[in-house]
């Protein structure tokens, strides 16, 4: 709830807000009403669904029409939750008009009662007319400022007041007018003028408006325009250099700038090279700065592309300054920072650092070059860590810079003196309203000697000369507590703070004498009593015993705010006065929430404290005697500033806990019945998230990081088993991003941290301890030793088994790298055990050995140094001379070593990915044994040792394949299957064919059997009669099919038709299955797949170009053929790896995924280098086409029927209509008469029937320029009713088309590549599910894509079909796409989703069917995409 009311009162923007914005935009723009969209805003508005940009809209730039006067008063009681909803409203209209920020002019008085009354009131507006809203007052300056916003907001929006105007144009205003204008009009007119004019002359003019009006029009009643819109580029570097990029991207042109160094600055110049080629260049502009000269060039090319003169009235260039002088770095500042700012500077050049690693220490040495001598400087330091050594190598290097440019600058002949320095800041006090003077519970008796109010000095050591001792106090019978503490306090006794113990409230308070002498022995009233305690004298060096009085805080805080301004005290005293009467304030201000304490009892504290608060509560730790918090627990004396904290709270607990309080809430409780009730445990775990939203309700912005820096230990910390660290602060972005400082510095002020203020850091981060202490007990002291934190034994154990908690909670534990990374553990699968005795080896069902292994660095410890580590009882050990860290799960391992048994199945993906699952953990994994030969086979890929190439092959394969033969016989050899998955067109048939005779030649004998699409039967078995034609080769295919003459040398071809209907094939023993184009069988659940599965063979070969079409399971699939059982089931799979690489692609799910798949998938592409040097470019257009009348009145009456349909049908009837209205909707884009199903009207109606589809039109445009050429096209069709349109209504123009589609069979498809490839047609057809893959079709140099497919793999490989090897044009693939169409978006989705081997694309035309009825329409409906 609380982050709700952060935001603009009213929600965080839904689809709906976000969808009202973009239709209503345009209505307000043009000054106009619509009623439907201010229904809806009011909606909105009751909803809470309206953005800070909505509200914008309608409240500040929609027009004066009535009808938007509902809508507002929603919108602005929306806002009533909010409080800093309004000021968000006003101040992003300020950014969008370029506006300064919204400010205040604040005031305040004091009445009469003594309380003090603010008064703000909010401007805006451009500088030149800022308009004032109506002044509000309130008793604090936030909420008066809350008021002001408001009240200025409802003038503005004319809500309850006459409308407060604002005497600018509104950006969705100009920008309407500004298009309108530019899209016709001759000239600006007289209202864009001016506000043109306005939007210069006051730098508010956008780059985007500027690029428009310099180029978007070039009418003569515009050149007034356009060249103020060019001298305010001029006027704003780098603002020409910016409009001439975005220019060139969207020219698709080339711009290029040079700058030549020459005496006394830099002369630069730009060129321009067009799309054509056609280069312009810039004139040469002189500056003495490099950056004005590369302005100025930039504005003459400008100028230049524009057509207008180069601005004459540039202001003159401002004279060169000086260069600033070099100055060491300041005590605490980090030296690295003020070497970059030097740098930016161009004072020096970039330093250069080299760093250098020794056993105990790291050396870092920057170079840089100082600009104005142009002496090369150097400088070393050397550190612990890499971070300390660049520090002090940097400050070493500032500090020879600045001996330098002393020597070099000029002296001045007379410096003046130093300007005076600022004075410092008056802390501003803490604004809480005070409570009304309460009698005091006790009243005090008067003083014993009239002295003056202020306290007496410190009373000396008795016996010294002429100065009389402490006073005696006598207790008088009939006294109070509180009387008889007030007789001490006036006798001129100190007080100083018990401290608490355990992190409960202050103890109380202790009475004594300031030198230390005893205080009278006689009865004491309760609750007073007498103690002895350890207290910090100033007659001592140390805490020495001290007999006082112990004074409960309930007490003590009565008798400190009675006290009379005549009475003396003891300065002591008199500070804890102060503090009490802060906490009284604090408390009557509200600033107190609830807590728990460390052991779940319920208590009150101050805060969430404003930085008043905390200004105060520093200035009176600051005044803090240091005897008035001199009493030592069992730790070290508190500092002032936990004292006053502590104290603070105990205050607040005890006025919160008064006796009415029960009788208005719920009845006694822990937090309003007597101190120290503990709340039950299940309670408190369930109200401890609460409290600490309370706690951080103040707080802006990311917390800083917090780093625990322990130090490496000296030998006899070590021995001793401690550690000391220190507390290390993070900067968060920016400049300073990983930017680390002490935490006691920044709060000391001796450093700083960018963003973070001192006292507001130091609450924040003390809250976040107090949260970490809960979760580890090994930080306790912490928060007070922030620099010096010292942990024992114990303490390092609780650290080390936190780590991960701690982490998340957002506490870093940083180690020395000595200590931490010392001991290392991993799992290791070694030796096999044989399940049935016999030799140990690898196979896939041996067992072998898993078990934990301990290294230090990389020596592995031997079982003896693994036993001494199990057995250690501290975590600080000594390990072969070294001092090491030992982890508790590196114990436990080392406890524990046997680990149990793995199938080799189950060792080889552990040992492939590095890691394996231990009880329910992720961990290291390495192999040894056998197991790590063959891993290192298998990882070496395509760089295993080179194969001869089989001497029976009529080739030379190119590099490439030779190493793709190497990869296969090598894994093959180890007895894996493979994917070879080379881009379309990189000769994964000749390789495969290699593959074979290799087998051969090292004596592998069996039938080979290649399984591959109908259309590639032929190809096949020419590409074998060429390469191999000794080769044994039986068609297994058609009617009188055998296997009779099958023999050891033979390779059969079939085709995955026949495989799915002949059993024939399952019952021989091959030694080696070819599956080609094998992503038929993607699904694992289909026909095919099944079929290829029940195939015995000895290897296994997948050939495809698209191993991932749709998701990462058809992956599985593959490899799963390819080597059975390898990789688990589908669902283990997915759910290890499948799922989270989807999820993120560049996770360590995908990471592994990868490592497990790599030995057994080889995929390069034909851009990778060296793979394919000679193949020629392909060029990728889109041609974009308008649906004709008739489409489009097709195209919406199918929409709207089918969607009528859809929202009354059930579940399985609706994902049909789904599907039957994406399809009619293609096909009515293709053609009407393709969705109507006519018939081809015949050579006499050609004309009127292209002109029924603007697509077919572009086609035939297309074709003949094509045709005329010389050149070859290829045309793809995903319908085939549609490809026979085609091929006649290409016939009647002339052409002799070729068309290729599913319905013919294998040896008329082959005459037809054979009459394309020979040159007796210019034009093939082809259906894309038969033509798209397989087929060699390099004469083609035009790739068209009638319709689109839904899935992009399979359009890339059906272009691939021309861009192949052999191909020696370049290849234009022309997709046709209509505008606004269901076709235009998803060819808009699919232009992202074209790398299909490492993410996930679209599930089809089928995934449209889970769309909601809202997506859908959204989808279909006919105009532009959003």
């Amino acid at each position: 709830m609380g982050t709700q009311s952060q935001t603009v009162g009213v929600g965080v923007g839904s689809e709906v807000g976000a969808s009202w914005h973009e239709r209503a935009r345009g209505v307000v723009a043009s000054g106009g009403f619509d009623p439907r969209l201010a229904a809806e805003a009011e909606e909105l508005a009751l909803a809470g669904g309206l953005t800070p940009r909505d509200l914008r809209l309608l409240l500040l730039v929609a027009g004066d029409h009535p009808g938007w006067l509902p809508a507002r008063r929603r919108a602005l009681a929306a806002l009533d939750t909010s409080p800093e909803g309004p000021w968000q409203v006003l101040a992003l209209h300020t950014r969008t008009e370029a506006w300064a920020p919204p400010a205040y002019t604040e005031s305040c008085e004091r009445l009469p009662n003594g309380e003090v009354l603010h008064r703000a009131e909010l401007r805006i507006g451009p500088a030149d007319a800022v308009v004032n809203g109506p002044a509000r007052t309130a008793p604090s300056p936030e909420r008066a400022r809350r008021a002001a916003a408001d009240a200025a907001l409802r003038a503005l929006a004319g809500v309850g007041t006459e409308r407060l105007r604002l005497p600018a144009m509104a950006a969705e205003a100009f920008d309407s007018l500004l298009s309108t204008r530019l899209a016709g009009a001759e000239h600006p007119g007289e209202e864009l003028g001016a506000e043109l004019v306005r939007r210069t002359a006051a730098s508010r003019l956008r780059h985007r408006d500027a690029l428009r009006l310099l180029f978007d029009t070039t009418a003569p009643g515009w050149r007034e325009v356009r060249l103020l819109a060019l001298d305010h580029t001029a006027r704003m570097p780098p603002s020409a250099a910016t409009l001439l990029q975005w220019r060139a991207e969207a020219c698709r042109a080339e711009l290029r700038h040079t700058t030549v160094e020459r005496p006394g600055g830099s002369a630069s110049a730009w060129s321009w090279t067009g799309p054509d080629g056609r280069v312009r260049t810039g004139p040469e502009r002189f500056s003495g700065d490099r950056r004005t000269s590369l302005h100025a060039a930039a504005v003459a090319l400008l100028a230049l592309l524009c057509g207008l003169p180069e601005p004459r009235d540039r202001a003159a260039e401002k004279p060169r300054k000086a260069p600033p002088r070099i100055q060491p770095a300041p005590r605490g500042e980090d030296p690295v920072k003020y070497l970059n700012k030097y740098t930016q500077l161009e004072v020096i050049t970039k330093p250069e650092p080299t760093v250098t690693s020794r056993p105990r220490s790291i050396t870092c040495t920057y170079t840089c070059r100082h600009v104005a001598t142009g002496t090369t400087v150097r400088a070393t330091g050397t550190a612990r860590a890499k971070g300390d050594a660049r520090r002090e190598a940097a400050a070493a290097l500032l500090n020879e810079l600045a001996r330098l440019d002393a020597r070099t600058a000029p002296r001045p002949e007379r410096p003046g003196p130093p300007p005076p320095s600022p004075p410092a800041p008056v802390p501003a006090p803490v604004v809480i309203p005070r409570p009304r003077p309460a009698r005091p519970a006790v009243v005090l008796p008067g003083p014993r000697t009239e002295t003056a109010p202020a306290a007496p000095e410190a009373p000396k050591a008795p016996g010294t000369p002429g100065v009389p001792g402490p006073p005696e106090v006598t207790p008088m019978d009939g006294l109070s507590a509180g009387a008889v503490a007030g007789e001490a306090l006036a006798a001129g006794c100190a007080l100083s703070l018990v401290p608490p113990t355990g992190g409960e409230p202050v103890a109380g308070m202790l009475l004594y004498r300031a030198d230390g002498t005893p205080m009278p022995e006689a009865p004491l009233p309760a609750p007073l009593t007498a103690t002895v305690r350890r207290v910090l004298v100033s007659a001592a060096d140390g805490p020495v015993p001290v007999a006082g009085w112990l004074l409960p805080l309930a007490e003590a805080v009565p008798l400190l705010l009675g006290r009379s301004r005549f009475t003396a005290w003891h300065s002591t005293a008199v500070e804890w006065e102060q503090a009490v009467r802060l906490g009284v304030r604090l408390v009557a201000a509200g600033l107190v929430r609830p807590a728990l304490g460390p052991e779940g009892a319920g208590r009150w504290r101050i805060g969430p404290l404003p930085d008043t608060a905390l200004r105060a509560v520093d200035e009176l730790a600051h005044r803090l005697s240091p005897h008035a918090h001199a009493v030592t627990a069992d730790g070290p004396v508190p500092s002032a500033r936990e004292a006053v904290l502590v104290f603070l709270d105990s205050v607040a607990d005890g006025l919160v806990r008064t006796p009415p309080a029960p009788a208005v809430t719920s009845g006694p409780g822990p937090f309003t019945g007597p101190a120290g009730v503990r709340v039950p445990p299940a309670e408190a775990e369930a109200v401890r998230p609460w409290l600490d939203a309370a706690e951080d309700r103040t707080d802006d912005g990311p917390p800083p990081g917090l780093v625990l820096e322990m130090r490496e230990p000296p030998e006899r910390e070590a021995q001793e088993g401690r550690l000391t660290g220190r507390l290390l602060l993070a900067g968060g972005t920016g400049r300073e991003e990983g930017y680390e400082v002490a935490a006691d510095l920044l709060w000391s002020g001796r450093a700083s941290l960018h963003g973070a203020d001192r006292n507001r850091s130091r609450e924040r981060v003390g809250r976040r301890l107090e949260r970490l202490e809960r979760l580890c007990p090994g930080l306790s002291g912490l928060t007070s030793r922030p620099g010096a934190f010292t942990v024992d034994a114990t303490g390092i154990a609780r650290l080390l088994a936190a780590e991960e908690e701690l982490a998340a909670a957002g506490l870093r534990l940083r180690w020395p790298d000595s200590l931490r990374r010392g001991l290392s553990s991993y799992a290791v699968v070694g030796a096999a055990t044989a399940a049935r005795g016999g030799a140990p080896g690898f196979g896939l069902q041996a067992l072998l050995d898993f078990r934990w292994q301990v290294a230090l660095g990389d020596d592995i410890l031997d079982e003896a140094e693994m036993d001494a580590l199990a057995e250690a009882a501290r975590p600080l050990v000594r390990v072969r001379g070294r001092w090491v860290l030992l982890d508790p799960a590196v114990r436990a391992r080392a406890r524990r070593r046997e680990i149990g048994r793995l199938t080799g199945t189950a060792a080889l993906t552990a040992a492939l990915t590095g890691t394996v699952d231990v009880d329910g953990r992720r961990v290291a994994c390495r192999a040894a044994g056998d197991l790590a030969g063959v891993v290192a086979t298998l990882r070496r890929g395509e760089r295993v040792s080179p194969v001869a190439v089989p001497s029976l092959l009529r080739a030379v394969p190119r590099g490439y394949q030779e190493r793709a033969l190497a990869w296969l016989a090598h894994t093959g050899g180890i007895g894996f299957g493979a994917v070879l998955a080379d881009d379309m067109g990189l000769g994964k048939t000749l390789t495969a064919i290699a593959y074979v005779l290799h087998r051969h030649e090292t004596g592998r004998t069996g039938p080979v059997l290649v399984v591959c699409p109908s259309s590639l039967v032929t190809n096949w078995r020419r590409e074998i009669d060429r390469f191999a034609p000794h080769l044994d080769v039986v068609r297994y295919h058609g009617a009188g099919r055998s296997l009779a003459s099958v023999g050891g040398r033979t390779v059969v071809l079939t085709t995955y038709g026949v495989l799915r209907r002949d059993a024939e094939l399952a019952a021989v023993s091959w030694d080696l299955v070819v599956a080609d184009e094998a992503q038929h069988a993607k699904n694992h659940a289909s026909a095919t797949a099944r079929a290829l599965r029940s195939l015995a063979s000895t290897a296994r070969l997948a050939l495809t170009g698209t191993p991932v079409e749709n998701n990462l399971s058809e992956l599985w699939s593959l490899i799963d053929w390819a080597n059975p059982g390898l990789f688990g089931t589908l669902e283990a799979f997915r759910s290890r790896y499948a799922a989270a690489a989807e999820r993120e692609p560049d996770g360590p799910a995908a990471q592994a995924l990868a490592r497990l798949v790599a030995p057994f998938v080889l995929r390069r592409t034909k851009s990778d280098p060296g793979i394919a040097p000679e193949l020629p470019a392909k060029v990728e257009t889109r041609r974009i086409v308008e649906l004709t009348p008739e489409q489009v009145a097709l195209y919406e009456a199918v929409v709207r029927e089918t969607l009528d349909r859809i929202a009354g049908a059930s579940a399985t009837t609706r994902s049909g209509l789904v599907l039957k209205l994406i399809t009619a909707l293609k096909q009515i884009t293709n053609h009407p008469a393709h969705y109507l199903r006519e018939a081809h009207p015949g050579a006499a109606h050609v004309r009127r029937f292209g002109r029924r589809s603007a697509k077919l039109e572009a086609l035939a445009d297309l074709v003949g320029t094509i045709v005329r050429n010389g050149e070859a096209a290829l045309v793809f069709t995903g319908y085939v009713a549609m490809g026979r349109l085609l091929e006649e209504h290409l016939a009647h123009l002339g052409h002799r088309p070729l068309f290729l589609h599913g319905g013919l069979d294998a040896r008329r498809r082959q005459e037809l590549v054979d009459a394309f490839q020979g040159g007796g047609a210019p034009l093939l057809l082809l259906s894309l599910k038969a033509g798209g893959t397989g087929l060699n079709l390099t004469r083609a140099s035009h790739v068209v894509h009638f319709d689109r497919s839904w899935n992009a793999a399979v359009e890339d490989q059906a272009s691939d079909r021309a861009h192949r090897i052999g191909q020696r044009r370049t290849v234009t693939v022309h997709r046709l796409v209509t505008r606004g169409t269901i076709e235009d978006r998803i060819d808009r989705l699919l232009a992202h989703k074209r790398a299909l081997q490492n993410t996930v694309l679209a599930s089809g035309g089928t995934g449209f069917a889970r769309l909601t009825d809202r997506e859908l329409a959204e989808l279909v409906r006919l105009g532009a995409p959003g």
